[in-house]
């Protein structure tokens, strides 16, 4: 699905005429767009982009690609990380994983559920 189409459906969660949704992302650029638009369902923005690219970024980078935090230290240190990413991301079984945010609104309540492919 497109940044267009996501934003269309985050505009109809904000008008209420659409309760429930489900995202995904593979990429470190699609999981801030991802969090830029859903974080348009919180009282500050702002605040939950930040987190909500730290948990997407976590599910693609530990969870999907399989990066521990001991080899992501020694990759940032090496300069190879981006090359490292880049790498996973075509090869198999990295390159078909996705993450899926599924978000649901009841009740003036906000239901956001991440999941790493596993």
């Amino acid at each position: 699905m497109s940044a267009r189409q996501d934003g269309a459906l985050v505009a109809r969660l904000l008008e209420g005429t659409l309760q429930a949704a489900e995202f995904t992302c593979q990429t470190r650029d699609e999981t801030g767009v991802l969090a830029e638009l859903l974080s348009r369902l919180f009282p500050e923005p702002p605040r939950a982009r930040f987190a909500l690219g730290e948990l997407l970024l976590n599910a693609v980078e530990h969870g999907n690609l399989e990066i521990g935090s001991a080899l992501k230290v020694r990759l940032i240190r090496e300069l190879a990380f981006e090359d490292e990413l880049a790498a996973r991301h075509e090869r198999a079984p990295y390159r078909a994983r996705q993450v899926h945010v599924g978000v649901r609104i009841a009740d003036d309540k906000l239901e956001l559920e991440i999941r790493r492919a596993s």
